[in-house]
């Protein structure tokens, strides 16, 4: 920004510290959507598993649940909490940063009530239909409650720690079963060993659970910072403390977030519903109310 409104001969290049600074805005702003994608995503597998994907009412009341209350609301809690990425080297050049510290209160309570009407509307969406789905209203009750944790004072922490654990155990839990009925490669060790993986759900999480703690220190990296919790500490020992203050830590800092980058990428993919080969892969998950209701007939 600074280098954007001097002359093109005054122009200063940005240090490395600053490109860092704006990386990680543009990481949180990306890891903020995808988040709420992401539950956009979840409700819309569940309103596909209860014979409703095609109605376009629910699928706007998910979108509006999923962007205002795991986007909007979201960022306004990290805000309130000082946890934005950065948030003191960019919001002074906001308009209203002194207006936002003094009504605090006030913002919160708003951002309370904001919660609860869009919750109560999408309940009530959701039970007004003949095909209602329990993992619906359960999925929108808990994200919810998530949200109304974060949004109070001194809960910041419990929410990050429940907010990621979520994510994670929904992304977890949607590729153990994506690909268990996928059919029997061609032969050649790997494809064999991958196929035996993929059509064990309870392999696939262990598999994910272990790579997770395995890579917890090199990850940890990227979050550096002077005081907190470090998770690989506890697990590694002087070997995680001693990754932090390494030789590696721009390298390591590089490979988070590239790893992030990517994965935003790769989870617009898989996940895009919409594109036919998706579904041919996810047609375990889509088909299995179809073919419970057949049983029962």
């Amino acid at each position: 920004m600074r280098a954007a409104i001097l002359p093109a001969d005054q122009a200063l290049p940005w240090t490395r510290a600053e490109r860092l600074v704006g990386l990680v805005i543009i990481d949180y702003a990306w890891v903020t959507w995808h988040f709420a994608s992401q539950h956009f995503g979840a409700l819309s597998l569940y309103r596909s598993r209860a014979g409703r994907a095609a109605c376009v009412q629910t699928r706007r009341f998910d979108r509006l649940f999923a962007l205002v209350v795991g986007g909007v609301l979201v960022f306004i809690a990290d805000f309130l909490a000082g946890a934005v990425a950065y948030q003191d080297e960019w919001i002074d050049y906001w308009f209203f940063p002194a207006w936002m510290v003094s009504g605090q209160d006030a913002i919160r309570d708003g951002a309370t009530l904001v919660l609860v009407l869009v919750t109560v509307i999408a309940l009530l969406a959701e039970l007004r239909t003949s095909r209602w789905s329990l993992p619906r209203v359960l999925y929108i009750i808990g994200i919810a409650v998530m949200v109304g944790i974060a949004l109070r004072p001194r809960s910041l922490f419990l929410f990050v720690v429940l907010w990621t654990s979520q994510h994670w155990i929904v992304a977890t839990g949607l590729a153990s079963q994506t690909l268990r009925g996928e059919p029997a490669p061609r032969p050649g060790i790997i494809r064999g060993a991958l196929h035996g993986l993929n059509i064990r759900p309870w392999a696939v999480v262990l598999f994910l659970a272990v790579v997770s703690v395995v890579l917890l220190p090199l990850f940890e990296v990227e979050a550096n910072r002077q005081d907190g919790t470090y998770y690989g500490d506890r697990i590694f020992g002087a070997l995680a403390t001693g990754l932090r203050t390494s030789s590696w830590v721009p390298a390591l800092v590089a490979l988070g977030f590239a790893t992030g980058f990517i994965h935003y990428l790769l989870d617009r993919s898989v996940y895009r519903m919409s594109d036919p080969q998706v579904r041919v892969a996810a047609r375990g998950l889509l088909e299995h109310r179809s073919k419970t209701s057949r049983a029962g007939e």
